[in-house]
């Protein structure tokens, strides 16, 4: 072969890697939630490239920033271009469901989760459809096995939450007793946190954890912020998976970035609980080899995030102006913490808390 021809070869496939390897640094972006830096670079492509998944990419930030009449023709596009050919597809039609359902269109949600499903182009892209069927759709389409049987709920409407009991049989006052505690937890969480939610917060609580785990396919309980539901076990502490969907929600608008150890963080201190919770992280890094509270929320998933957070987003909240704590709750980095008090003061407040939990 011609060398000259060679050489124009080899430079093809170099500009293909660096083009594959910009996109893969794209996802990267978006996925670590820089996604305003994500969205610049991914509309960059798409002027010059019709990439299914750079518009499936697009399509999705926007739905995460509820900005979802613009996903919408994103989303279509990206399948468009894929022809229900790949994992573009397949979430595609996830997050369209998505969008519908947050913008009142519960018929065509449905529709684009059953479609999901049924493509099945990647196992998580189905479980994540069939998750959000068994919390919109009243009729529960979802494909159980013929020994699962969907609860039959029993409703019940409060001025702050919609609840659904599994079964109320043999349970005497609780469900009164619980929806008195849960409201009042509400008024009281919120006045912090002041959330405009999109829609009513919705409890599904279960007295029957094995029978829901098959169903939805995690462990209860667990809270979906983006469309206000909780699935909650009837032994669960009051005020922890609404401090979810409220601080989510928080001043009316979602999180710029998200941490664990924020995100849990914020749940545990707000659980209206009556413990020492500085008490309870001591022990739990006893032994653990950790010198600073900054190296837990460091991490992208640890144990530690649900004592040592809950400890330290409550010194926080102890600590900080209103102003100060809204903001690290809409940006969970430490960067943005190291903006927010200025790096000496930050400083001196973790190694106020170290001390108090006994990181030296």
């Amino acid at each position: 072969m011609h060398m000259k021809v060679v050489f124009m070869l080899v430079l093809i496939g170099l500009g293909l890697r660096a083009h594959c390897q910009a996109k893969d640094e794209i996802y990267k972006l978006a996925n670590q939630g820089q996604t305003a830096k994500a969205m610049e670079m991914a509309s960059d492509v798409i002027k010059t490239e019709a990439d299914a998944g750079m518009y499936h990419l697009i399509g999705r930030m926007f739905v995460d920033d509820r900005r979802c009449d613009t996903a919408i023709s994103f989303l279509q596009k990206a399948i468009d271009l894929d022809h229900d050919a790949s994992w573009v597809s397949g979430w595609s039609h996830v997050y369209l469901g998505k969008a519908y359902f947050m913008t009142g269109k519960k018929d065509a949600a449905i529709s684009e989760l059953k479609y999901a499903i049924a493509i099945h182009k990647t196992d998580n892209s189905v479980s994540a459809a069939q998750n959000m069927l068994v919390r919109i759709d009243d009729k529960r389409s979802v494909s159980y096995t013929e020994n699962d049987s969907e609860p039959k709920w029993i409703k019940i409407e409060k001025e702050h939450i919609t609840y659904n009991f599994q079964d109320t049989a043999g349970m005497r006052l609780f469900p009164f007793e619980f929806m008195k505690q849960h409201e009042e937890a509400y008024e009281k969480i919120n006045k912090t946190f002041q959330a405009k939610l999109p829609r009513k917060l919705v409890f599904y609580v279960w007295t029957d954890a094995y029978l829901a785990k098959k169903l939805l396919h995690r462990d209860l309980g667990f809270t979906d912020p983006i469309n206000c539901v909780c699935n909650v076990r009837i032994d669960q502490t009051v005020g922890h998976e609404m401090t979810h969907a409220l601080s989510y929600w928080g001043w009316g608008t979602p999180p710029a970035n998200g941490t664990q150890f924020i995100n849990e963080g914020v749940a545990v201190a707000f659980d209206q609980e009556g413990y020492d919770r500085y008490e309870k992280a001591m022990k739990s890094v006893e032994g653990q080899g950790y010198h600073s509270v900054l190296d837990i929320w460091k991490e992208t998933r640890s144990d530690l995030a649900y004592p040592v957070g809950g400890a330290f987003v409550g010194y926080l909240f102890e600590k900080s102006t209103p102003a100060q704590f809204k903001s690290v709750i809409k940006d969970q980095t430490i960067d943005n913490a190291e903006k927010v008090y200025g790096l000496v003061a930050f400083n001196a407040l973790i190694a106020d808390f170290n001390k108090k939990i006994g990181l030296q």
